[in-house]
C-alpha cells in the first residue's frame, strides 16, 4: 500500500502553501504508476477468484502430511512434492468457521468413477495452483481424506505452496454417472483372432453386472468345425463343475460334469461360421449359474443348421469370463467379433 496516497497528510491540499502544495503534488505524481499497477493486480487476483468453481472456501495450507485432522481452517496434502499427492485431508471447517460437511457429502454421493475436482490457488499469487481429480471420499471424525489423482498446475512449481499459505480452495461436483439398475450396456468388443487355436477373455466380466450376454458374429474357422465354450474363474478356466444338454427339455445327470459346453449347430463337426448368443446368468453369486446358447451356423456347403444348448454351472466361485476352443484343436480361428453385453446390478 503506497502511504502517498492513502494517508490525507501528504495529499495536495489547496489550504497549503504553494512550496508545499507543490512537493506534495509532486510526490503523488511520482506514485501514481506504482498505483495503478497494484489496482491491476487486485484487478487480475479478483477475476482468478471470480472464475472459481461451484463452491469455494478458503483455507491456510499446512506442509504435514500425516493421516490426522489438520485443525480448523486448514487443509493438507499426502504427499510433500504437492503435485504426486494421492490424498487430500480437509478439515470439516474452512477459515471463517464454515462447515464443508455437506458439500464434501454431495461431492462423495456423486455416481462417476471421477467424483469431481478441487483447485487450490495461492492467494496471494494466483498463478500459483494446482488442479486434482477426486475419485472417493472418507469419513474420519472431524476432517475428510479425499484420494485424488493430480490434473494440472500453475506456476510451473510442482510444489507451490508453503505452511501457512492463505489458499482458496474451489470444489466441482461431476455429474452421476448415469448408470441404470437392470440396464443392459456393452461391456466389451473381442474381435476374434485369427491363426490361433484358442481365445481367451478371462476377466472381461466385473462386479457391476450379473447376467451376460456375449453376442457373436461371424466366428470363423479354418476348416468345418464346432467350438466349445470354458468359463474362467479367478482369470484361471475351470476343468469341471458345467453341465450341458444339446436340447432345450434336457437333464444331465449328476455325475456327468464336464469342462466345456458345446457351442453347435445340428451336426457336431459340420459348421465353419458361427453366429449366435451365450448367456450366463448369476456370475458373483455363489449358487448355480445357468448358461444358455441360441445359435445358428453356415457350413462350408451353404446350410444353415441351429441349436439352442442348456447347461449350467455349479461352482461357488464368481465367473470372471470365458475361453473359446475348436473340437479339433488343431484347427484354428480366423476371424469374427464376439460383443460382451451385462446387465446391471440390481
Amino acid at each position: 500500500m503506497i502511504t502517498a496516497l492513502t494517508d490525507p497528510a501528504q495529499l495536495p491540499n489547496q489550504l497549503d502553501d504553494q512550496e508545499t502544495f507543490d512537493t506534495k503534488m509532486a510526490n503523488f505524481l511520482d506514485n501514481l504508476p506504482e498505483r495503478a499497477r497494484q489496482e491491476n493486480e487486485l484487478a487480475a487476483n479478483m477475476s482468478a477468484y471470480a472464475a472459481g468453481g461451484a463452491y469455494s472456501f478458503q483455507y491456510i495450507f499446512d506442509s504435514s502430511t500425516a493421516d490426522t485432522d489438520p485443525g480448523v481452517g486448514r487443509l493438507r496434502l499426502g504427499s510433500a512434492t504437492q503435485n504426486a499427492a494421492t490424498a487430500m485431508r480437509m478439515d470439516l471447517q474452512a477459515v471463517g468457521s464454515a462447515d464443508l460437511t455437506n458439500v464434501l457429502a454431495d461431492l462423495r454421493a456423486a455416481t462417476s468413477a471421477v467424483k469431481g475436482s478441487i483447485r487450490l490457488v495461492k492467494v496471494s499469487d494466483p498463478s500459483k495452483w494446482l488442479i486434482y481429480d477426486v475419485s472417493a471420499v472418507a469419513l474420519p471424525s472431524g476432517y475428510r481424506n479425499l484420494t485424488v489423482n493430480w490434473r494440472a498446475t500453475g506456476g510451473g512449481s510442482a510444489s507451490p505452496f508453503a505452511n501457512g499459505d492463505a489458499l482458496m480452495v474451489y470444489i466441482d461436483r461431476n455429474g452421476d454417472s448415469g448408470t441404470v439398475p437392470g440396464a443392459t450396456e456393452l461391456v466389451a468388443t473381442i474381435p476374434v483372432p485369427g491363426g490361433v487355436t484358442a481365445m481367451n477373455a478371462l476377466s472381461v466380466f466385473d462386479t457391476d453386472h450379473d447376467w451376460y450376454f456375449l453376442h457373436f458374429c461371424g466366428v470363423s474357422f479354418s476348416a468345418p468345425v464346432s467350438m466349445f465354450a470354458r468359463l474362467a474363474v479367478n482369470g484361471v478356466l475351470t476343468t469341471a463343475n458345467l453341465y450341458f444338454a444339446g436340447d432345450a427339455n434336457g437333464s444331465v445327470a449328476s455325475s456327468s460334469r464336464t469342462n466345456n459346453v458345446m457351442l453347435r449347430g445340428a451336426t457336431t463337426n459340420s459348421n465353419d461360421v458361427h453366429s449366435g448368443i451365450l448367456q450366463i446368468g448369476d456370475v458373483n453369486t455363489s449358487t448355480f449359474k445357468p448358461i444358455i446358447w441360441d445359435g445358428s451356423s453356415r457350413a462350408a456347403d451353404g446350410a444353415i443348421s441351429y441349436a439352442a444348448v442348456r447347461g449350467g454351472f455349479t461352482s461357488a466361485d464368481r465367473v470372471t469370463g470365458f475361453g473359446l476352443t475348436a473340437i479339433q484343436s488343431t484347427t484354428q480361428f480366423t476371424g469374427g467379433t464376439i460383443r460382451v453385453y451385462g446387465v446391471r446390478k440390481v
